[in-house]
């Protein structure tokens, strides 16, 4: 930023309450946070949450709630930031799928209620409350997208994704399954 601050997002968990993922592994609501730092990295303050989802924690719902494992990355013009995150709320049977809001780098930092989801071809959304449609997604592979990282190739004119897809039904407790076929790392 202008003054010289450096921001970094975060993916913030609640645990409170919930149900476990997996054995050994806890449920939680995600939301993702911002930090600032004025000492060139070396410390960060919290900013609150400046992403999340339309749902609230539902104590009797699934598991993994919220918005969550996002990455934030400057556009090609350096007039916005771009973070993509996943969202958990599996909404019209979508499954955990990533989405994308936007807050500008001019006027100001990119703090709480800056931030815009993408929604219905346009950055029309709150990012705190707003719904938002994926960018991302791993349905047709009856999978879930998550953990997206994004960078823009000026050489190509293009953005590069790269984001894990997940078949949960390839994971079984059985020895004996068969290697996931379909689960792993690719690129957009």
């Amino acid at each position: 930023h202008g003054d010289g601050s450096l921001y970094a997002i975060y993916h913030a968990e609640d645990h409170e309450g919930m149900a476990d993922v997996g054995p050994g592994v806890p449920g939680y609501y995600a939301q993702v946070g911002l930090a600032v730092s004025a000492d060139g990295g070396a410390t960060f303050t919290r900013s609150g949450p400046v992403l999340r989802s339309h749902q609230y924690k539902d104590l009797h719902g699934r598991p993994d709630q919220g918005a969550g494992e996002a990455y934030m990355t400057l556009d090609k013009t350096g007039d916005r930031l771009l973070m993509y995150y996943v969202d958990h709320s599996r909404i019209d049977g979508r499954g955990v799928q990533i989405c994308l809001a936007q807050a500008s780098v001019r006027g100001g930092p990119p703090l709480p209620g800056a931030w815009t989801k993408y929604r219905g071809g346009e950055f029309s959304e709150p990012g705190l409350s707003g719904l938002d449609d994926p960018v991302m997604s791993a349905i047709d592979k009856g999978a879930d997208a998550t953990f997206p990282h994004v960078t823009w190739l000026p050489a190509l004119n293009r953005y590069l994704m790269v984001f894990n897809v997940n078949v949960w039904r390839e994971y079984t407790d059985n020895p004996e399954a068969p290697a996931p076929r379909v689960s792993g790392i690719y690129f957009a």
